[in-house]
C-alpha cells in the first residue's frame, strides 16, 4: 500500500499574484504526481470555482484568518 502525499499551498497575495503563481503550483503538483490543495484568503473566493476546475488543484480552502494575514504581513 503506497503513501499518497498531498501538498497544501497557501497564498496570501491578490488575484494577479495568485494567477502569476499558478505555473509553479502546477509544476509542484506534477512533480508530486498528485493535485495540490490551495489555502487562500476569503477575499479570493470568487476565483475558487475556476481554480477547482484545474486538474492540478484538488481543492481550494478559503479562510478568513488568511485574509487578516494578507492585510497585515
Amino acid at each position: 500500500m503506497g503513501l499518497t502525499v498531498r501538498l497544501t499551498i497557501s497564498h496570501a497575495g491578490k488575484y494577479g499574484d495568485l494567477i502569476w503563481s499558478l505555473p509553479a503550483v502546477r509544476a509542484a503538483a506534477r512533480a508530486l504526481g498528485n493535485p495540490v490543495r490551495l489555502w487562500l484568503p476569503e477575499s479570493l473566493g470568487s476565483i475558487a470555482p475556476l481554480l477547482r476546475r484545474q486538474d492540478y488543484i484538488a481543492d481550494v480552502i478559503l479562510d478568513a484568518v488568511a485574509r487578516v494575514k494578507a492585510a497585515n504581513p
